[in-house]
């Protein structure tokens, strides 16, 4: 190969990484009342571009340029989508706020069963005695694992 064609294609190679280093780019935070949403779910409709909130709620998604809907979505907390138009180049910063959302459900049946370790037995129905500080630690996980993991009840959901 001659020196003209070395120096062409190392030009060429040169442009084309510079090129592909120039993204578009989404950035920001999602959080709900002012902390952050660790794992909160941020994704593009309609395609597979998505990411996660790191430990401080801090997302960033690299897209094409154009128009696209963004979601924000977190376990518990009502999705949000934003509509982002972005040109060649351009980097645009996105602070979402959750608000998050009540577990909603036709009716709950519960279902006891006697133990002697937690039980008041001598009642016509078993009764588990539960602290407060037991059933704030328990609510943050999901309300049927929450039953089974502070009492001997069976939480299930009925279908009408």
């Amino acid at each position: 190969m001659d020196n003209r064609r070395v120096v062409g294609l190392l030009v060429f190679f040169h442009f084309a990484i510079f090129v592909s280093a120039v993204a578009q780019t989404v950035t920001g935070r999602v959080s709900s009342e002012g902390a952050p949403l660790v794992g909160a779910s941020v994704f593009v409709r309609g395609t597979t571009i998505g990411t996660s909130t790191d430990v401080n709620g801090q997302y960033t998604l690299r897209v094409s340029p154009g128009t696209h809907d963004v979601v924000f979505s977190f376990v518990g907390y009502s999705p949000r989508t934003i509509t982002v138009t972005l040109r060649e180049g351009e980097t645009r910063t996105l602070n979402i706020e959750l608000q998050s959302t009540a577990v909603k459900t036709d009716v709950i049946v519960v279902v006891g069963t006697r133990t002697t370790a937690r039980t008041v037995t001598d009642s016509p129905l078993p009764i588990d005695v539960l602290t407060a500080q037991e059933l704030t630690i328990r609510v943050r996980t999901r309300l049927t694992k929450c039953s089974s993991i502070a009492s001997p009840l069976s939480v299930c959901r009925k279908r009408r």
